[in-house]
């Protein structure tokens, strides 16, 4: 194929009124296009995430194929951990993100449930310190908690009853 070489470019001074006029008109049309084309991605842009940051996931059923991602190649796992792996910054903004709705909740209360079963699991095992640490996050408790109840009868007897009985 044969290259055709460009035309230099012909200085403004070097032209006629009406090689300028169509110059102008050109760069013109050129940024109306980009004008017009910054403005429909803006609102584009405005529709589709109005009110923040757009969710790093556009459905629970996206995040559950990345959390089963992680609990298959992660061998330890952590809440940290997962968070870090979804792409997160913090544990916090993975919690966060439970709110977003009820099909998010789910998702991500299972996946902590399943974090929380092998910290779980290693409580059987010595040195399982880091274990029940990590399951006292989740509202575990090693106390023992007791009720009783008794029945006590109380008989108020004023002083001056008391007395007068005893003469």
């Amino acid at each position: 194929m044969a290259k055709t070489k460009k035309k230099p470019a012909k200085a403004i001074e070097d032209m006629t009124v009406e090689e300028t006029k169509d110059l102008q008109q050109k760069l013109n049309a050129t940024i109306v296009d980009r004008e017009i084309a910054a403005r429909v991605a803006k609102a584009d842009q405005t529709a589709k995430h109005a009110g923040g940051r757009p969710r790093k996931y556009e459905s629970a059923e996206q995040m559950q194929v990345a959390i089963d991602a992680y609990f298959e190649d992660t061998e330890k796992t952590t809440i940290c951990g997962l968070a870090l792996f979804l792409g997160f910054v913090s544990r916090n903004s993975l919690l966060s993100y439970e709110g977003y709705s009820e099909e998010f909740f789910g998702t991500i209360k299972t996946a902590k449930s399943r974090v929380e079963a092998y910290y779980e699991g290693h409580l059987v095992e010595s040195g399982a310190g880091g274990a029940i640490f990590a399951l006292k996050n989740f509202g575990w408790k090693d106390k023992q908690e007791h009720e009783h109840e008794h029945n006590v009868k109380v008989e108020i007897v004023s002083w001056a009853d008391k007395v007068a009985d005893d003469t």
